[in-house]
């Protein structure tokens, strides 16, 4: 009786949720979770770079017609492309947890490992002693609303004590 109970609560908040996502108002499963989208430009262009140079090479510097193959290749780069932009990369900001998508999968950090915030015009820098590199969230590169992480992050690091260094440009 209890798993069949804790279908239906599971069922019902979904269902909730969707209609809460709809109407603008924030999901109720997640309390004091902010996600910031971007947009990743950078690599689907190299991909559509690739096709057109695999087409040209393909139809202009070889003396044989393009194959089936030499087609399928070219529109397989340009279907990654479209799901590479599509996908939008994203930072969540919890209450104790940090969260980003880096190399197809969800990352995420807690306050503990978190050793500073370093915060540049146009971009935010997470410092973090977890493996891996240093989080990079740009406006240029990622389209990022870097001022809006940047009040989020302050918020987060002053409630938990973390440092943050502040860069103005000259």
């Amino acid at each position: 009786m209890a798993r069949s109970f804790e279908r239906t609560v599971r069922k019902n908040s979904k269902q909730l949720n969707q209609q809460r996502k709809k109407s603008g108002q924030q999901v109720s499963g997640t309390p004091g979770v902010d996600i910031f989208k971007g947009r990743s430009l950078l690599f689907p262009i190299f991909l559509i770079g690739l096709a057109f140079l695999y087409l040209f090479m393909s139809t202009f510097l070889v003396k044989a017609p393009m194959t089936t193959w030499d087609w399928v290749t070219m529109l397989l780069y340009v279907f990654l492309a479209v799901i590479f932009l599509l996908r939008r990369p994203y930072l969540k900001i919890g209450n104790s947890t940090i969260a980003t998508i880096k190399g197809n999968r969800e990352r995420s950090i807690g306050v503990d490992d978190i050793v500073k915030f370093r915060i540049e015009p146009g971009s935010v820098v997470i410092e973090h002693n977890g493996r891996g590199k240093r989080w990079v969230f740009t406006k240029l590169l990622n389209r990022y609303d870097t001022d809006a992480i940047t009040e989020r992050l302050l918020r987060f690091a002053k409630s938990h004590q973390i440092t943050v260094e502040t860069y103005e440009q000259k």
